[in-house]
């Protein structure tokens, strides 16, 4: 018997529809015949929620999209995620601030020298230099607004997880676990440590528990081939990282046919659009975008490697997706240099000073890099 090799694809493109389903129609879940569909235009600050939300399971076992226990949980994944936003944009807006105090200085900001500026400061300033002088906790400014975002980000988990475990519909088996997650979350942990860990289990409750997503099998250091096989099998993936609309200051621009000779104009007769090397970035936290492609091949003598993906944080109308779900195109080198895992942490230094990801799994084992939906996903 002759077995015949079977050469793996080196291209995939596979978005979700453009728009979102009607509303006022239910879902048909017996002829399985999708809804019309309408323009669908998110909210600014909904881009991780937005992008689980394009790829989440949608039919599963409920009988009604309407009764999904994920409906009677967005106001709070909205305050969630804005109470975060504001959280670590305050924060950073400080931390300018401390830092540029330091540098007219030439030393830290300590008590004795915030008392001195407080009259020559703003309103805004001044409050906040006033609530360090009175307290007795920290000796410099930096620590103190550390110390004060670190409390902020735990409260806001808390509030969030207090309120997921009390929402009908959910899992008892996961209200267990965050219960005993709030009891212990203070206990033998640095505050920072706190932070992140309450972090984890937002993200754990959000993505894998309301939105029925799966940990992919994809880790960075796997080859493009394998990327390809994912989104071929599974749909597109989610990934978080420092990518995607929010980090740029100009807009993106529509790449042309003449550009082929390193990428490609289009795909599936819809447009690509990116930014160049040189694109003035914005001081930003993580983003969350969905791969839903991927392109390996040689033009010429160079080989190229490109990822295709949308940005939730795009409007996407049915009638114009070219114009509204926009697909941007990055290289994979790209994205194995931003990328984080599922708990937002970059990659690590290794003992001989070189960035490396975790460890993958064994093979057929989930990482910690992606999530995807329902390989059979039927968007009613």
């Amino acid at each position: 018997m002759t077995t015949t090799a079977v050469s793996p694809k080196t291209f995939i493109c596979c978005p979700p529809p453009a728009g979102t389903p009607n509303p006022n129609l239910p879902p048909d879940f017996e002829s399985h015949t999708p809804r019309p569909r309408l323009p669908l235009f998110p909210k600014q600050e909904l881009g991780l929620f937005s992008a689980a939300d394009k790829i989440r399971l949608i039919i599963g076992n409920h009988p009604s999209v309407t009764t999904h226990p994920i409906k009677k949980n967005e106001p709070l994944v909205s305050q969630t995620r804005n109470n975060y936003d504001q959280t670590e944009l305050e924060f950073l807006q400080k931390k300018i601030l401390v830092r540029r105090m330091e540098a007219e200085c030439k030393q830290q900001i300590t008590k004795e020298i915030a008392s001195q500026k407080i009259a020559q400061s703003n309103p805004k300033v001044s409050s906040l230099l006033q609530a360090f002088v009175h307290q007795n906790q920290f000796a410099n400014l930096g620590e103190f607004i550390k110390d004060e975002y670190l409390h902020r980000i735990i409260e806001a988990s808390r509030h969030f997880l207090q309120n997921f475990a009390r929402m009908p519909g959910m899992d008892p088996h996961l209200i267990s676990i965050i219960n005993t997650g709030l009891v212990n979350l203070l206990h033998d942990h640095s505050l920072e440590t706190v932070a992140f860990l309450s972090k984890i289990m937002i993200i754990n409750c959000i993505f894998i528990n309301m939105f029925g997503l799966k940990k992919s099998n994809w880790h960075p250091d796997h080859p493009l081939s394998s990327l390809i096989k994912e989104i071929d099998t599974n749909g597109p993936i989610l990934v978080n990282g420092q990518f995607g609309k929010m980090l740029y200051v100009e807009e993106p621009f529509r790449l042309s046919e003449k550009m082929k000779a390193t990428v490609r104009g289009k795909v599936q007769e819809r447009s690509l659009w990116g930014w160049r090397p040189d694109s003035t970035r914005k001081p930003q936290n993580n983003h969350t975008i969905i791969i839903v492609g991927a392109r390996d091949e040689v033009v010429g003598t160079k080989k190229t490697e490109h990822i295709y993906f949308i940005d939730p944080l795009d409007p996407s109308d049915p009638d114009n997706p070219d114009e509204t779900q926009k697909f941007y195109v990055m290289s994979l080198k790209r994205l194995r240099e931003e990328i984080t895992n599922l708990n937002w942490m970059k990659r690590q230094n290794s003992e001989t000073g070189q960035c490396r990801f975790s460890e993958p799994a064994a093979e057929g084992q989930p990482n910690e890099y992606a999530l995807h939906g329902d390989p059979s996903v039927n968007y009613l």
